[in-house]
């Protein structure tokens, strides 16, 4: 099958689900374009990125190493670089020199405070949003990292997107069964109340196995929705709008609907499929993320409009440091252990237990 374009009917319906009856109903018609995987022209993930003009930023902070383990989540707004390691639930604030500026939020149970650091986001005004998914809760930091507002969330939600229009979306969980049951996302005021849901949730959904976490992808103009495991990949404006999907098609390795149920008993099944583990970015020219191929994770950067693949070598499903975030045509991973490879002054920083990031350009 050839790469093209089809119409996809979107028909969207919403719930009304605890008592939330103002939700609009919705019935949407956007382009699909479907991808054939197999028949991608596959190269290797080095040739589209220009390593020679990657740049690199050590992050100086003499407590680094307890601020941050791992970095599951990156933004770079107006030259400061927000990142989050939910498992240590940090959000640290670095200026684009890598000095460290801010850590964002007080953890605890307490008012304004967050027990879990499920996502973020940062607005074009510098107020970072935190979702805190075990108390259901999301809180707003001015510009200053003082919390100035937090509200109690009516529904059970694993991501959220600030937008143009002082909304936000919101990734609805699987097992939500507050406002807003049974879709996927939720276009939501600053105090979390619904206006819109966009796309439903079948029956084939696994919430007690989770191969990957997800996130609204920002490439700057538009943001990308994808949870795993789905071949589509839905791209929104930077209002909140539904505009597009790409549809991923990897043949006979496509997963059956049977087993993307009770994942943890058919596991053996995944070593002969192949899916999308989690997208970074998908750009005019690019989709940026992590196949999971016969239960290998690879990174990978599709050029749609010239039919090719780059794909990188296999990582450690665990494994955090490559392609950790995206910005303005870069892909971003972090440094946290020496290489021949690098430059003596980063091997040197990670020598004394420094965190280096690394910004990669596609070519």
């Amino acid at each position: 099958m050839k790469l093209k374009y089809v119409v996809f009917i979107l028909v969207l319906w919403a719930l009304g689900a605890g008592g939330c009856d103002k939700e609009r109903k919705n019935h949407l018609s956007v382009p699909m374009e479907v991808i054939d995987f197999t028949t991608l022209e596959m190269r290797v993930l080095s040739e589209i990125l220009d390593e020679k003009e990657s740049e690199y930023v050590l992050l100086k902070s003499g407590n680094v190493k307890e601020l941050l383990g791992r970095i599951d989540k990156m933004k770079v707004v107006d030259d400061k670089i927000y990142i989050a390691d939910t498992r240590m639930r940090s959000l640290v604030v670095y200026d684009c020199m890598g000095n460290y500026l801010a850590q964002v939020g007080i953890r605890g149970q307490g008012p304004k405070e967050y027990v879990n650091l499920s996502d973020f986001d940062v607005d074009a005004n510098g107020n970072v949003y935190v979702l805190d998914g075990r108390l259901n809760k999301m809180l707003q930091y001015n510009n200053d990292y003082e919390c100035v507002e937090e509200c109690m969330l009516p529904f059970e939600a694993d991501i959220l997107a600030t937008l143009d229009n002082d909304s936000l979306l919101l990734g609805l969980s699987s097992w939500n069964r507050g406002d807003g049951a049974g879709h996927k996302i939720a276009l939501v005021d600053k105090k979390g109340k619904i206006g819109q849901t966009y796309l439903d949730y079948d029956r084939f959904v696994d919430p007690a196995y989770w191969i990957s976490n997800y996130t609204f992808a920002d490439a700057g103009s538009q943001l990308a929705y994808n949870q795993t495991i789905d071949n589509n990949i839905y791209i929104l404006s930077r209002k909140g709008e539904l505009e597009k999907v790409f549809f991923i098609d990897f043949g006979k390795d496509n997963v059956p609907n049977q087993d993307k149920i009770d994942i943890e008993t058919k596991l053996k099944n995944y070593d002969n499929y192949c899916l999308i583990r989690k997208i970074l970015a998908v750009t005019d020219k690019y989709i940026i993320g992590f196949i999971w191929q016969h239960r290998q994770t690879k990174p990978f950067v599709i050029d749609y409009r010239l039919k090719k693949c780059y794909m990188g070598e296999a990582i450690s499903d665990i494994d955090r440091r490559v392609g950790c975030g995206y910005s303005n045509g870069t892909i971003i991973s972090y440094i946290d252990s020496e290489n021949e490879e690098l430059p003596d002054s980063v091997n040197q920083f990670v020598r004394n237990d420094g965190f280096v990031l690394k910004f990669s350009k596609l070519n």
